[in-house]
């Protein structure tokens, strides 16, 4: 995972939330004390971690919340105020629609073309909340599609 993910990530909680909340992030990820550089390459893995952990401390979060809710709720919640709050950032666009109460279909466009990340942040919510997700990309934008479909369901 590119380097300036992490970056980004770390401004945004530290902006929303002080530099105190990256460090409980980072302790509670297994992760304290990493320093991620914006052109530097680091683990797939290590992402997924610091966002599960982050999704306790974003205070838009409904605790009632299951991990498809959040997933839905994505766009909404987290990258509208990502837009609004930070200059410059350019998170993927989401049109995630319910098709049955176990299952969704999210629509990923962006020109990073970084669907692999929305598959692995969705199996890492689904880790999160302790509800395993079956995830599937049913056509690809680095294989010629208008944008990602990948379906997301309780398994």
């Amino acid at each position: 995972m590119h380097g300036l993910i992490f970056s980004e990530l770390k401004k945004y909680v530290v902006a929303r939330l002080g530099g105190e909340a990256w460090n409980k992030l980072e302790a509670e990820a297994g992760l304290a004390n990493k320093i991620y550089l914006p052109n530097q390459v680091y683990a797939d893995e290590e992402l997924g971690r610091l966002v599960g952990a982050a999704v306790r401390y974003h205070q838009q979060i409904n605790p009632t919340w299951k991990a498809l809710d959040l997933i839905e709720k994505t766009e909404e919640m987290i990258h509208r105020v990502v837009r609004l709050k930070i200059p410059g950032a350019q998170p993927p666009h989401l049109n995630v629609t319910r098709t049955s109460p176990k299952k969704l279909m999210m629509m990923y466009s962006s020109p990073r073309r970084m669907c692999g990340v929305a598959i692995g942040l969705a199996r890492g919510v689904g880790k999160q909340y302790k509800e395993p997700l079956k995830v599937s990309e049913q056509a690809c934008m680095n294989k010629g599609a208008t944008a990602c479909a990948i379906s997301i369901e309780n398994a």
